[in-house]
């Protein structure tokens, strides 16, 4: 008996062992952690189980969830899982009450080891909801005029008295096209926001905490925002427009709302030249021409005189909202040249040793009205940068800076990106470093996961430059290449995402991927070679669309991920109908006048007539 009880007694120290060197961490809703902007009404929930120890599994799983942290404590809760015998932990569907728009929920998950054992907590899960319903939109799109022009920006801004200390405040923001956002003369957004996709089926906005920018006393609201206009290959023309609104809570218990409207102040003689040329044939963005000596100095914060500005005018753009469920594109490096050198007179040229995506940051000091051209180019021709990104004339493709004469100067672009390594500056009266000219590294905000080290430098190198390629294409959605078209093209998406999975967390840009060709599809089935754009050929090719289907198995495969498989089907099935209705008495496909791009068999013309 007493060797009975001293073996139950070690079974149970090492079970108690076991349990308290394991721990649940990195919870997470919809693939994010803490999000801002949750608009799906069954969202699912994850969670990582780490222990020190080999072989630990999950054996159960208990979600509770409340509607504020002293609830969840109190046990005021608003949905309670159960206790659920189940190893799965991801993809657990939220089950409880319709949740509201704009309201926080807080959660945490009890999980139980494959001995019985309760694992600590230590974490509150917490998420915010965006719009749950279109009509719960309380920010009004502005612009400065009811026009639709080219290359057409404008400047936005409010000011708001706070009479307390702030307790919590969150944001929605969107425009067509782009924007940056300002609180108090800081940056909040990162840049090309909101990611490009097909406004009138699923126009995204992007949800931010402004906590740690408001203050006690007045505050500034500002933004910048560009409309491309015209027709783009890599984006849908729609028309200019801007949104904001802010929940603003007090220490003192009182709530506000900010939002754009007519009683907002707009500049639409910015320092942007809207006459600048777009940068290149397929128009995928304008080349930005600033003057800094029209620069409203003070614009972005509280106290300024914007007496002279104009009020703007309320559109209605008939877009439809969603929440962005990827992050920002962000700047992820700057680069400085490995090597400066002067081809000719007047001429530098700057070496970045690497390919990049973004734009060239420039630091000098120069007389007013020196206008500096910065020339981008991914190769050289006769010891100059080559004026043509790969097949695409590209003499335009350059952004110009002129200097407001004011000590030293720093600026750098702000909507689109360039592809290139190779920076080449005219326009300059003196002599140019490698510390007055950077580059500067752009793209979608994904963690990278995975890495890999071996005792060969080449395949060191060579896994290095694979994922840098994969970070170039990622700049709010997946794109064939960052020099040129930059354009989500259907089987190049595809074939990325199968490496993307590997090295960087986030299912959602792939989930992004397929939803935004989904709302390309054409009525009888096919599905656009390429999307979101503003080109709506007849020509396809056929086996672009088949891509569709390894992309969406993969993210399923890979992430358990049913919500996208009920999203894509009706896609699915509708281009597998149409194809269907080509297939010929032997089973193949019969050729499309519509068909392009494809390598075609030889004896197509003989099947055809056959």
């Amino acid at each position: 008996m007493r060797k009975i009880i001293v073996l139950i007694c070690g079974l149970l120290f090492a079970g108690m062992i076991q349990a308290g060197s394991s721990k649940v961490v990195n919870l997470a809703v919809e693939y994010q952690e803490k999000p801002l902007a949750i608009d799906h009404p069954h969202p699912r929930f994850s969670w990582v189980m780490q222990s020190d120890e080999r072989g630990v599994r999950q054996s159960a799983y208990q979600i509770l969830l409340a509607e504020s942290e002293g609830a969840l404590k109190s046990g005021k809760l608003l949905w309670d899982s159960g206790k659920v015998n189940s190893a799965q932990s991801s993809g657990i569907v939220y089950q409880g009450p319709g949740l509201k728009s704009k309201r926080n929920y807080f959660w945490r998950v009890k999980v139980w080891d494959g001995n019985g054992n309760l694992l600590p907590e230590e974490e509150t899960g917490f998420f915010r909801t965006g719009l749950m319903e279109q009509k719960d939109l309380l920010g009004k799109w502005i612009w400065e005029d009811d026009k639709v022009k080219v290359n057409d920006f404008a400047y936005f801004r409010t000011e708001v008295e706070l009479v307390d200390d702030v307790e919590s405040a969150y944001a929605i923001v969107s425009a067509h096209n782009h924007y940056i956002l300002y609180i108090n003369g800081k940056q909040v957004s990162g840049y090309v926001s909101p990611a490009p996709t097909d406004p009138y089926k699923s126009k995204y906005y992007v949800a931010y905490d402004l906590k740690p920018f408001l203050n006690k006393g007045k505050n500034c609201v500002a933004a910048k925002a560009h409309y491309k206009g015209a027709s783009g290959q890599n984006y849908i023309n729609g028309v200019p427009g801007f949104l904001f609104e802010a929940e603003v809570n007090l220490k003192n218990g009182k709530s506000l709302n900010i939002a754009s409207g007519p009683e907002w102040r707009v500049l639409a003689n910015t320092p942007y030249d809207e006459n600048a040329p777009a940068l290149s044939n397929r128009r995928h963005t304008q080349a930005e021409f600033f003057d800094a000596g029209k620069e409203p100095r003070g614009w972005t914060e509280p106290g300024f005189d914007d007496s002279s500005w104009s009020k703007p005018v309320v559109v209605n753009p008939e877009f439809y909202l969603k929440a962005q469920q990827i992050p920002e594109s962000q700047v992820m490096g700057i680069i400085t040249p490995v090597k400066v050198s002067q081809p000719a007179p007047g001429v530098y040229l700057f070496d970045l040793g690497e390919e990049i995506g973004g734009w060239a940051r420039i630091s000098a000091s120069a007389p007013a009205g020196t206008a500096v051209k910065m020339r981008y180019s991914d190769r050289l021709f006769l010891g100059r940068a080559y004026q043509g990104a790969s097949d695409e004339p590209s003499r335009t493709y350059y952004d110009q800076y002129t200097f407001a004469g004011k000590g030293i100067e720093t600026w750098e672009p702000n909507f689109g990106y360039r592809g290139f390594r190779y920076i080449e500056v005219t326009g300059f009266p003196g002599k140019l470093s490698a510390e007055n000219i950077k580059g500067v590294f752009v793209r979608t905000a994904l963690a990278q996961t995975a890495e890999f080290e071996s005792s060969n430098e080449l395949l060191n190198k060579i896994y290095k430059i694979s994922v840098h390629t994969q970070a170039l294409g990622m700049v709010g959605q997946l794109v064939d290449c960052v020099h040129r078209e930059q354009s989500q093209w259907h089987a190049d998406a595809e074939i990325q995402s199968g490496t993307v999975f590997y090295n960087f967390y986030y299912p959602q840009i792939v989930r992004k991927t397929l939803l935004d060709l989904k709302d390309g599809q054409f009525e009888d089935g096919r599905l656009n070679d390429f999307y979101p754009s503003s080109r709506r050929d007849f020509n396809y090719i056929p086996e672009w669309d088949f891509h569709y289907l390894p992309m969406l198995w993969r993210t399923y495969y890979y992430y358990d991920d049913k919500y996208i498989l009920e999203e894509a089907f009706p896609a699915v099935e509708k281009m597998m109908n149409f194809y269907l209705g080509w297939i010929d008495k032997n089973g193949l496909l019969r050729k499309n006048p519509g068909w392009h791009i494809s390598d075609w068999p030889e004896d197509f013309a003989r099947v055809d007539q056959g």
